[in-house]
């Protein structure tokens, strides 16, 4: 099977963009996972620490 030289440009030049927009994603997925996990921890050691306040009251 030929392929004209559209396809041999068009074929790997799409494969190569389609990656990295994977990758991209994927980092992206992973950076604001871990950004969220820790504002919730975070949030929730403030709420602990100021209701323990209260207590001591």
């Amino acid at each position: 099977m030929k392929f004209g030289l559209k396809k041999k440009i068009l074929v790997p030049t799409s494969i190569l963009i389609i990656s990295m927009m994977g990758a991209s994603t994927g980092i992206n997925y992973l950076w604001s996972s871990k950004s969220l996990n820790e504002n919730a921890v975070e949030q929730l050691s403030t709420i602990a620490r100021s209701k323990a306040e209260l207590f001591d009251l």
